[in-house]
């Protein structure tokens, strides 16, 4: 056994003993909730600036980064809280023990992955539904067609499979092809060349790496092919246009959850995963330049822009 595996089988153990049935409240009658947080990045911030004002709650922060395993788990162990709310996949990851009380998050890719099995873990997700990105798509770019894409069908199968409906109710040819690993994806690509309008990157781990952002960029710029993309670094970076949440609305989202679930208890029926209700619509005029694509003013409206 080693290193890693015998220090996650000590924090579940430590973990199996934190939590009594009885949550903590506090004086003032607030119920008292932890917040993991991944890192101490901006990101990160905006959704706990969002999460503060409507949770109803008084919260501890902690940065999993900054601190190792056990020092979470005595800490979590000394306030005894209501809830936990992990923001991030590696927040969220440090929770799969937890089972007397609710556990929220926010800001986790594809949450499925690291969910553990009981029936009190819920947030909301990152990945806008596949209607509206196509939708925006409709409305800013309505000549584009012929759309690619490549993913992993363990991360992102589910997802596709309705954006493959989605596609067809507008009149769009998805192309969508399987990749196993980061290696698949530039040779996967290439052979999209001539076949579609439109490259739609996905929040998918195994598609979208730092080397396969590289190549897609070139591809993009040497062959004319637009880039959508699900956030707004990318835009920034060249891509015609991103769909992505926004933080502080999804920490928003989380808090009035925490509410709710505080409210009512736990029960056998979570909420579940939320589908994010605001995102941010991030157009590069400079790019659309560069390539020749027209933007209509009134596709404008609301966006974001890179000049």
């Amino acid at each position: 056994m080693n290193v890693a595996r015998i220090n996650r089988v000590v924090t579940a153990a430590l973990f199996l003993l934190l939590f009594p049935p009885s949550p903590f409240i506090s004086a003032s009658g607030a119920k008292d909730v932890v917040v993991i947080k991944g890192y101490n990045i901006k990101p990160f911030n905006d959704v706990i600036a969002g999460f503060s004002p409507v949770c109803g709650c008084r919260i501890t922060e902690m940065v999993s980064s900054e601190l190792d395993e056990a020092d979470i788990a005595r800490e979590i162990r000394t306030i005894r809280p209501a809830a936990v709310f992990a923001v991030g996949t590696e927040a969220l990851s440090l929770t799969g023990s937890i089972r007397h009380i609710p556990v929220i998050f926010a800001m986790v890719p594809n949450p499925q992955s690291v969910l553990n099995e009981g029936k009190n873990v819920s947030g909301i997700s990152m990945n806008i539904p596949p209607e509206r990105y196509l939708n925006e798509l409709n409305r800013v770019l309505p000549n584009v067609k012929r759309v690619g894409l490549v993913y992993d069908p363990r991360k992102t199968g589910k997802y596709v499979k309705r954006a493959l409906n989605a596609a067809g109710a507008l009149g769009i040819t998805l192309t969508a092809k399987e990749v196993n690993g980061p290696r698949d994806v530039v040779s996967v690509i290439q052979k999209m060349k001539g076949e579609i309008d439109l490259f739609w990157m996905l929040p998918d781990s195994t598609a979208i790496t730092p080397e396969t952002v590289e190549f897609l960029f070139y591809f993009s710029f040497e062959n004319r092919i637009p880039l959508l993309a699900f956030a707004e670094k990318y835009a920034d970076m060249g891509a015609l246009m991103s769909l992505s949440i926004d933080n502080a609305d999804a920490g928003r989202q989380a808090g009035e959850l925490c509410r709710r679930v505080l409210e009512g208890g736990v029960s056998n029926d979570p909420p579940g995963v939320i589908a994010p209700e605001k995102a941010v619509l991030t157009i590069n005029l400079k790019t659309a330049n560069k390539m020749s694509i027209p933007v209509k003013d009134n596709a404008l409206n609301g966006a974001r822009i890179v000049r």
